[in-house]
């Protein structure tokens, strides 16, 4: 018998990209997908899966997680800086040689400190850019990828989406025709970069804190499921933790993230 996997999806902001990376791995060899849940990055890949798959079929779900992934790096604030394969322009080939070397010794050393600021202090500094703080970027991408109507089709598998409430800790999942743009959000909002976002009167952060991802829904579902596979994206055990302030935060957002899932 063909197995039945229900798909649980863990966020990890850009390293959702290797998330997508396996579910289009999965879908080359035609897995049967019974249900699939999501926190933040992963929310945003079964959202894309989910409706590729009733819109189209396993290509039409691989196209959806490309258009999604694609559009996400056309929008990225670091696009600017993203050099690699290709000459900024005004540069030749011949000039390559020497423009490289230089872009690896001073450029991506002073873009990864930028992110390290970032990481540290963005929560001081983001008030100032409104529509960076409205995820405006993602919800863009977000909205040329996924085909909401299509996530509430005969045809659909079900999907769950997790989120924090902000006042009560309490984890939500968005089921059904719940799962819209406003629930997407709110499954990736990091509170030190984003606004909350408002549902029903309640404010939520990402989902990542209580539910990353929620396993109950897939296992207890009356899915038909024979098997569970997890997408992990951040991991259990590291080699080593600096002492530098940022590697240290790295760290304990590592074990915030993953105690849950732990639990579970």
């Amino acid at each position: 018998m063909k197995p039945r996997i229900a798909l649980g999806l863990q966020g990890g902001g850009a390293y959702g990209a290797y998330g997508w990376g396996v579910i289009d791995r999965l879908l080359e060899e035609h897995i049967w997908i019974s249900a699939v849940s999501g926190a933040s990055a992963g929310a945003l890949n079964g959202a894309a899966l989910v409706s590729g798959l009733a819109s189209g079929s396993d290509d039409g779900a691989r196209t959806a997680l490309a258009s999604l992934w694609r559009a996400t790096a056309d929008r990225s604030p670091l696009r600017a800086w993203d050099w690699a394969g290709s000459l900024p322009p005004g540069t030749t080939s011949w000039m390559a040689p020497w423009f490289e070397p230089w872009v690896n010794a001073w450029l991506e050393p002073w873009v990864e400190q930028s992110l390290t600021f970032t990481r540290l202090y963005g929560g001081h500094v983001t008030p100032y850019f409104p529509d960076f703080r409205a995820m405006r970027a993602w919800r863009e991408a977000v909205a040329a990828s996924v085909d909401f109507e299509a996530l509430t089709a005969p045809r659909a598998i079900p999907l769950y989406v997790s989120a924090t409430d902000v006042l009560t800790g309490a984890a939500r999942l968005f089921t059904g025709t719940k799962i819209t743009e406003d629930a997407l959000m709110a499954s990736c909002c990091l509170p030190e970069l984003f606004s909350p976002v408002e549902i029903d009167g309640r404010r939520y952060w990402d989902g990542g804190y209580v539910a990353n991802p929620a396993l109950d829904p897939l296992v207890f579902g009356g899915h038909g499921a024979t098997d569970l596979i997890v997408v992990q994206l951040t991991p259990f055990v590291t080699d080593a933790v600096g002492e530098r302030a940022d590697e240290v935060v790295k760290r304990a957002s590592d074990i915030s993230f993953n105690a849950c899932l732990m639990r579970e």
